[in-house]
């Protein structure tokens, strides 16, 4: 197999899946600015003391790109090493992944069903809203579907390059 047909099956096999990426800082100015449209979007707290988030891998920070043999490209450990790692200038994120699919047993929470990941009932901790983000829209739709979920507004800290939580208390 030519470089570039292993690379689009190594694709193929990566596009069957689904990655949920997760992060341990809700504070990492960085992860906002890349991830949340500079600041303006939200970030999900979860609970993970659930059969879910157990699930959650780290990812591996490398200089270079995992080796994969051919006979090896289509076993789960060799798609789950091609999603588990990138490059190391990315190691501040401290990320860990769920890689979701549709080839598990159904008694695995990792199992796709119609193309989605379901999340456990009453897993949803909060909802942390950027510090351009429009808090009160995120606000009005959190009471509406989900009250009994904090609601909290990230703020930069006075004279320093932090960010902080503040927590509404009014939801």
């Amino acid at each position: 197999m030519e470089a570039d047909g292993f690379s689009a099956a190594v694709q193929a096999e990566v596009a069957k899946r689904r990655i949920y990426c997760l992060t341990p800082d809700p504070l990492s100015i960085l992860m906002w600015s890349h991830y949340s449209a500079n600041h303006s979007g939200i970030c999900l707290e979860f609970h993970t003391s659930n059969s879910l988030f157990t699930k959650a891998q780290a990812v591996i920070y490398e200089p270079e790109y995992p080796t994969i043999l051919p006979e090896q490209l289509f076993t789960r450990d060799t798609v789950d090493k091609v999603i588990l790692t990138k490059a190391n200038c990315w190691c501040y994120e401290e990320e860990f992944r769920l890689i979701a699919s549709p080839f598990l047993s159904d008694d695995e929470p990792l199992k796709l069903r119609n193309g989605y990941l379901t999340i456990p009932d009453h897993c949803l901790m909060s909802v942390i809203v950027g510090c351009k983000g429009d808090h009160e829209a995120v606000t009005d739709v959190v009471r509406k579907h989900s009250p009994a979920t904090r609601v909290i507004r990230i703020i930069r800290a006075p004279n320093e390059y932090k960010l902080m939580m503040a927590i509404d208390r009014t939801v």
